[in-house]
């Protein structure tokens, strides 16, 4: 994804303190700090995987593992 707009990512605080970012396009946590403000810069650095894109897009995602041994 070329372009993405850093202010969209969700952040999610975690019980130990912790923040996650979270993807609004591919749903990946891209990103874990304990200081939120680091979040930031490790989100400019996340690009989304054009598959995971086209399967979200597609409908084929989730994809759904067998549980049968």
């Amino acid at each position: 994804m070329a372009s993405q707009d850093y202010s969209t990512y969700r952040h999610r605080h975690n019980e130990n303190g912790t923040f996650d970012s979270i993807c609004p396009h591919c749903y990946l946590t891209v990103a874990c700090a304990s200081n939120e403000q680091n979040l930031f810069i490790l989100e400019r650095i996340h690009v989304c995987d054009p598959v995971r894109l086209y399967e979200i897009a597609s409908g084929t995602w989730p994809l759904y593992l067998s549980t049968a041994a």
